[in-house]
């Protein structure tokens, strides 16, 4: 069988994994993106690899999992090269009542073996000397983890995607698509294009490109402002996680602010309205941005689908596979897997069968095709 010809619509950082796990199994990919790569919410992210204490009481399947992400990253740099990836760690501290479910969390996760320990007060005031933690808090330090360099990560999957004969159209907005023979034939401001199978990484805007297909995707949109200092006479070595904000490092030395406004457990992430005042409130943590201002600030939406990812075959249009999710820095390397063999070899795994499009579907209509008819193993490719 020929290659098949992929269109990947949006190049953030999910995109761009999906593009080069095709290209390097040999499919013609072509990345259409209506802005430049990584120039939504990729862009925009604090881009944060931790496991605590969010698996502290999760399935034995989602421990697996978060435990093969890490490996999964490290496998990443072996084959893109580094210089994205930060291996920092994560420091996290709480007060109150959510210190005594932070420290049972501690107890499950060395329970499971995963690299977390309590630190001292002086201990956490030697690994982070510009940071200011109340002395009346019990820290954690997650050895493993980081932070992402989603850019960069980006634009290392792209130049490796390219290497393989992936083609990239920035400033490409994609305006229509409509089923033609086998395949799909994408309308843009510069003219037609065809393709065998469509991938709809396009973050907050999958519901609309799925839509043009005519195929609904349920999505919710939740911004997140993120606050940038300018360089640190005192760099931070790792990603802080206090009761209300995170911060992590940045490329330029730098911090990159998230002002959550609640505790580690509630979950919601609200937002400040005020790009100053969430400094100031950083300031209490990083006592060297007192009386300075943010050196830029940005929002980042975040997709965030009902119930989890969305990831497969669309069940009403055969050939249009949807990829879209909250956390796409961290899911995307697993994405690009997945996408792969679905595309290119027709497997699905049941693991991540909860995260099929058609779970919002209900239809009085005979079955729609089954997934792995729509793989290219499994039909001819357009010629």
């Amino acid at each position: 069988m020929n290659a098949p010809h992929v269109a990947v619509i949006g190049a953030g950082v999910v995109g761009a994994n999906i593009a080069h796990r095709l290209a390097a199994r040999g499919a013609r990919v072509t990345i259409f993106d209506a802005g430049s790569p990584g120039g939504g919410t990729s862009g925009s992210s604090i881009s944060w690899l931790s496991t605590f204490p969010q698996i502290a009481n999760a399935t034995p399947a989602m421990v697996a999992y978060r435990r093969r992400t890490h490996e999964r990253f490290r496998e990443l740099e072996a084959e893109l090269g580094g210089g994205w990836m930060h291996w920092t760690g994560t420091l996290t501290w709480a007060n109150g009542q959510t210190a005594a479910r932070l420290e049972r969390d501690y107890l499950a996760m060395h329970d499971l073996g995963l690299p977390v320990r309590r630190l001292t007060a002086d201990e956490a005031a030697a690994f982070e000397p510009g940071v200011r933690i109340p002395p009346e808090s019990t820290v954690y330090l997650e050895d493993g983890g980081g932070w992402v360099d989603a850019p960069a990560l980006i634009t290392a999957l792209l130049r490796r995607a390219t290497d393989g004969g992936a083609r990239v159209l920035t400033g490409t907005p994609v305006t229509s698509l409509t089923q033609s023979g086998r395949g799909w034939r994408l309308t843009t401001p510069s003219g037609e294009h065809e393709a065998d199978v469509v991938v709809t990484a396009a973050g907050i805007w999958s519901s609309h490109v799925a839509a043009l297909a005519g195929a609904p995707v349920p999505l919710d949109l939740r911004p997140g402002l993120i606050v940038y200092s300018s360089p640190l006479a005192t760099a931070l070595r790792s990603v802080l996680n206090g009761p209300e904000l995170n911060i992590r490092p940045t490329a330029s030395g730098g911090a990159a602010i998230h002002w959550r406004g609640e505790d580690t457990y509630t979950g919601h992430g609200y937002n400040a309205a005020d790009p100053n005042a969430v400094f100031a409130a950083a300031a209490e943590v990083l006592p060297e941005l007192a009386g300075g201002a943010p050196e830029r600030a940005s929002v980042g939406v975040r997709p965030v689908p009902p119930g989890g990812p969305v990831v497969g075959w669309h069940p009403s249009a055969p050939g249009l596979f949807i990829a879209v999710s909250h956390g796409g820095v961290g899911w995307g390397p697993r994405w690009g897997d997945i996408a792969a063999a679905a595309i290119l070899d027709g497997e699905e795994d049941p693991r991540w069968g909860a995260f099929a499009p058609d779970r919002f579907f209900r239809s009085p209509l005979p079955a729609p095709t089954t997934t792995s008819q729509h793989a290219l193993g499994h039909v001819p490719a357009q010629m």
